[in-house]
């Protein structure tokens, strides 16, 4: 079923909080990668996230929620509301794997994410490749 993908998303979030939480990592930074679509097509999804990080004593400050651009974002204005509600809450949000995916450009300037983690694949061996220095 279609949106069990973003229910077992989030609930995966749950688990790794849990996770972190039991290993006594402090005050160092976590980060999850999330389906972008997981924050439009399950109810309430920012609280939820909040409500783990709480229960398991950690705070939003040190999770950073990571997205691809493997994934189209149907309902972009949807997905960004929740970014600000995430960002608002002290969750940092960052794209994962940057320019491998659908959204690229549109992606980073609808959202200004915190961080951008760029994808190997355009900088092996940029060196030796004009487009990819202009990029």
């Amino acid at each position: 079923k279609d949106g069990e993908i973003y229910t077992a998303d989030l609930k995966s979030k749950a688990l790794a909080f849990t996770m972190a939480h039991a290993l006594e990592l402090g005050d160092k930074m976590i980060s999850i990668n999330l389906l972008p679509m997981t924050l439009v097509n399950e109810p309430d999804a920012v609280s939820f996230l909040l409500n783990e990080i709480k229960a398991n004593a950690l705070v939003p400050e040190q999770i950073i929620v990571e997205f691809t651009e493997s994934e189209v974002i149907s309902r972009f204005d949807e997905f960004a509301e929740a970014i600000k509600s995430l960002k608002a809450a002290g969750i940092s949000v960052a794209i994962d794997h940057f320019g491998a995916g659908f959204a690229g450009l549109l992606l980073l300037s609808r959202f200004q994410p915190d961080r951008i983690k760029i994808s190997q694949e355009l900088i092996t061996n940029v060196h030796k490749s004009g487009p990819r220095q202009a990029i």
